[in-house]
């Protein structure tokens, strides 16, 4: 926890994202903590937003970010901004691309933190989102924060894969012990990899019909990571 606390000053005072893992087994508190960290954002000043995967009751793909994007008392998007996500649903690329702009105008003002748990139930539009968006921004004081089961197929995996092929600051931790909030102390088992050169803050790809891509490390959006064949819905 202590290793959270730690990314969010940093995000905050460097203007770098960070991605925050929390995963294990059920039951040891992992969506706990992952509400304390939101905690602890909002009284260091982020905008917060979370969301959480259902397993077998997906309202429709994406839902886990696009609730969190107008979660809370104070969303992270007015209602006319979220209304505007509305025609791009159909085209996933496009509709991730126009969210990392939204966030990217947030970001200006002040760091922002996104939320999601139970990400072992995420959709593939969240998880194609969840690997793109932080490498993103990671030269934005946004945070990502998620919380995941230990699966076979670990959706969160990935998510950390592509965060750290762009150097994105990961802070996870292992699976020894149950997550415990800060009131308890530290958990045992967080590490921290390498911080990201600071990357250059772009703008979102304009009109024009131009393919979206992350122009701060080429990366085309529809990959999630170089190489890869272009994800389809």
């Amino acid at each position: 926890m202590a290793k959270a606390l730690t990314a969010l000053d940093r995000a905050a005072r460097t203007g770098q994202g960070a991605l925050l893992v929390i995963s294990g087994e059920p039951g040891i508190g992992k969506s706990a903590v992952l509400r304390t960290v939101v905690e602890q954002a909002a009284r260091a000043g982020f905008k917060v937003g979370s969301g959480k995967a259902e397993e077998g009751d997906q309202i429709a793909p994406g839902a886990p970010l696009l609730v969190s994007l107008r979660s809370g008392p104070n969303p992270l998007l007015a209602a006319d901004a979220f209304a505007s996500l509305a025609p791009l649903y159909d085209q996933p690329l496009w509709l991730v691309d126009r969210i990392g702009a939204l966030l990217e105008e947030l970001a200006v003002h002040s760091p922002v933190l996104i939320a999601i748990d139970d990400v072992q139930w995420a959709d593939r539009l969240t998880r194609f989102a969840l690997r793109v968006l932080p490498a993103r921004l990671a030269g934005w004081p946004v945070v990502w924060a998620v919380a995941s089961r230990w699966l076979p197929s670990d959706p969160v995996e990935e998510v950390i894969e592509a965060a750290s092929d762009d150097g994105l600051l990961v802070v996870g931790r292992d699976q020894h012990g149950p997550c415990r909030p800060a009131a308890h102390g530290p958990s045992s088992g967080c590490v921290v990899t390498s911080a990201p050169p600071r990357r250059p803050r772009v703008p979102a790809c304009g009109a024009g019909g131009s393919h979206p891509t992350d122009r701060g490390s080429g990366r085309t959006i529809a990959s999630g990571r170089r190489g890869d064949a272009p994800w389809t819905p």
